[in-house]
Parts: structure tokens; sequence; C-alpha cells
């Protein structure tokens, strides 16, 4: 079960091989075998932008748009490169969340200690959460997909049926699974 790495190749004889590899990064996005470390990976470098937006824009020296407008151009893209292909789990999701209402607590000026609810805080802030976001982008990405010829290869991997006995154990989640995708 290991991906082939076409990049470096080697001849023997009149055959071509492939270095075989575990995992790979390809345009920012992490494909591995074993485990799903693309979406910790991206949850990583938001943090670090929101850390980076704190740093040098704090709330009392920026008005609150210029921040939120920050946090739409910088951070929000830099976790939702390549979301459509994800597969999120609760943690991903809480993860995600506590990371984003973080930032926007700091934005509205307020703390844990106010006892003010996420919901309170993203309508004063006339922003929706980054997980509708990032499940909106995969419903446009799905009827996107839909669109498509069948000769096309995301049409085919979308209607991949894998063959031969799986392995022990509880399947892993698939994309097509998730609640949003499901047209």
């Amino acid at each position: 079960h290991d991906f082939y790495l076409y990049g470096n190749t080697f001849q023997n004889g009149t055959r071509r091989y492939c270095e075989r590899v575990n995992s790979f990064t390809y345009l920012g996005f992490t494909l591995t075998f074993f485990d799903d470390v693309d979406i910790p990976n991206k949850i990583l470098k938001y943090t670090k932008t929101l850390g980076a937006i704190n740093k040098v824009m704090k709330p009392s020296l920026v008005q609150r748009h210029t921040r939120i407008r920050l946090y739409k151009t910088l951070a929000r893209p830099v976790l939702c490169y390549g979301s459509e292909a994800w597969t999120m789990r609760k943690k991903d999701i809480s993860r995600i969340t506590a990371n984003e209402m973080k930032f926007m607590r700091y934005t509205a000026g307020y703390t844990k200690w106010d006892h003010k609810h996420n919901n309170d805080i993203m309508d004063e802030l006339q922003l929706e959460p980054i997980i509708n976001y990032i499940q909106q982008y995969q419903n446009q990405w799905t009827k996107h997909v839909h669109r498509m010829s069948h000769t096309r290869i995301p049409k085919a991997m979308l209607r991949y049926q894998p063959r031969g006995k799986r392995s022990l154990g509880r399947p892993m989640k698939r994309w097509s699974e998730n609640p949003q995708v499901r047209s």
C-alpha cells in the first residue's frame, strides 16, 4: 500500500521503476497512506497565521473590520486550501472551531470569563463559522465534479469502489460519507 512517486524514476535495462514512498506533499497538500496528516498540518499553519495577525495587528491598535479583513484574506485561505477533499472528524472540527473562536473573542474584545456564546460573537462580527465555509466549499466542489464528464479523473475517483478484502478494524471514513457532501 505505498504511493509511487513518479519524479524519481530509475531504469534497469528496459524497465522503469519508481521510488516507493509512504507520503508526499504536492502543492501544499500532504498525501499519506496511513494517517491523515494534512488537516492537522493545515490547522497548525492556520493557528500560526492567526498568531501573526494577533501579534502585528492588536485589537487596541487596529479597527475591527481591518482584523476581520486580514482574517478573511490571510488565515481562512491557509486553512481552506485543499479542504474540498477533507474528511473531517469531530476532533478536527473542535480544534478548528477553538482556534477560530480564540481569535474572534480577541477581535471582539471578549475573554472566556465574559461567558459570551460563540454564536453571539460571530453574529456581532457578522461572520459565519469557518466550518460552515468549508462545508459550502465542499458542496460547491461536489456539484462541480457531478457536472464533469464521466471521462474526467475526479468523477471516476468519486465513483470508485475498491475491490478485494479490506484490513481488519473499523473502516476509515470516506469523503462521500460526510453529510455535507451528499447530494
